[in-house]
């Protein structure tokens, strides 16, 4: 199971990368497909947050702003959307000794 750079490009705050994914997940994206294109802009910011440093953007990490992230669909083309970082509240039991 490794990273592998997608086709796909994507820019946050003018900064351009390219869409990492591990080899398993990597697909093809349909730009005409709303549900692909909502798809591909949360893995845009998934790789963000993991790759590039974006958990230390406190307020996206806060939940308090959306994330802009664009998809360039062609040399000259990109569309924007805002992600919204949710967590999901997980839990640690520990049994109390007495």
């Amino acid at each position: 199971m490794s990273l592998v750079d997608t086709k796909y490009r994507y820019t946050i705050d003018n900064s351009t990368f390219a869409l990492q994914l591990y080899d398993w997940e990597n697909r093809e994206y349909d730009y005409d497909d709303s549900w692909d294109m909502e798809v591909l802009a949360e893995k845009c910011a998934e790789d963000h947050f993991r790759n590039h440093d974006g958990w230390e953007r406190r307020s996206w990490c806060d939940g308090n702003e959306p994330l802009l992230v664009y998809i360039w669909t062609s040399e000259d083309t990109k569309v924007g959307y805002e992600v919204y970082l949710e967590y999901e509240p997980s839990f640690s039991v520990t049994k109390i000794e007495e």
